[in-house]
């Protein structure tokens, strides 16, 4: 049994997420893995006095009704199996660090109230960094996509209607003839390399 624990203490602390028992009644938790005090910079005991009233004390005084409203949607709504909310915990050192709460019912009182929670803590800083990443990376297409259809297609849409004009003057030497038809090809060819970067850029 000790060996079983020491893995799963061990598989909790390398997978940056914490477990915890949350009591309903005491509003406060139980037993936890331990992941979560060490992350925010708390000793284990410092952590678990920290965590009455569903951890008031550290909770974003603007997320602590999200918290409220996570616990208790299982009273008001009994198929609810799993709610997940983002809240901001106070770090020891003073800064709020934003973390994912998963949290279930592990166990039901007699009158079908929950007596206690399984809540899963998990760090999503790396996420959140991605999604930024993301959004900026999706802001670069945005440019490439105007830059492509307005800075480039301009430029080529002017080519083609003077080599129209050109065309339509009638010039009789075969060589003028030969340079605008390659002018022309080349601007088509152009042109769909353009249609094919805006198609893909999606």
């Amino acid at each position: 049994m000790t060996n079983t624990k020491a893995i799963l203490s061990t598989l909790v602390n390398i997978s940056h997420i914490s477990v915890e028992i949350v009591n309903y009644k005491q509003r406060a938790v139980m037993c936890d893995s331990g992941w979560a005090a060490h992350h925010l910079g708390y000793e284990e005991e410092e952590f678990i006095s920290l965590s009455e009233n569903f951890f008031q004390r550290i909770i974003h005084p603007e997320d602590w009704p999200t918290q409220l409203e996570a616990y208790e949607c299982f009273i008001d709504q009994k198929d609810t199996k799993v709610k997940e909310v983002m809240l901001r915990m106070l770090r020891k050192d003073g800064e709020y660090e934003r973390l994912q709460f998963r949290i279930t019912v592990l166990e039901w009182d007699r009158h079908g109230k929950p007596k206690k929670y399984l809540c899963v803590v998990s760090d999503v800083k790396e996420v959140l960094a991605l999604r930024q990443q993301i959004a900026h990376q999706m802001a670069q297409l945005d440019q490439i996509s105007f830059k492509n259809n307005h800075e480039l297609r301009a430029p080529v849409a002017s080519i083609l209607g003077l080599v129209n004009l050109l065309d339509h003057e009638g010039f009789e030497t075969s060589y003028v003839r030969d340079i605008i038809n390659l002018l022309k090809q080349t601007v088509i060819k152009l042109d769909s390399v353009i249609k094919e970067i805006n198609e893909h850029t999606y």
